[in-house]
């Protein structure tokens, strides 16, 4: 029975190689770029209102705070 997916020489071998590394790195940049907007998030969700109008100002950007609606439990 014949492999498939063997590498006939060691240049494909290592291409391989290196482009699971190159998956594997990225993968990771975007957990820890995920985990630093969720931090920022909650920070935001903890500034008062007045400290988001200073920095409304500030940054010229116009932050919108989103009130969180508690649901009811789902009948099951």
């Amino acid at each position: 029975m014949k492999i498939l997916c063997a590498p006939h020489s060691s240049r494909q071998g290592l291409v391989v190689i290196a482009l699971v590394m190159i998956i594997g790195v990225m993968g990771a940049h975007l957990m820890v770029n995920q985990s630093t907007l969720r931090l920022v998030g909650q920070e935001l969700r903890e500034l008062e209102d007045s400290q988001l109008e200073r920095l409304d100002r500030m940054n010229g950007v116009r932050v919108i705070r989103a009130e969180t609606r508690k649901t009811g439990s789902k009948k099951r």
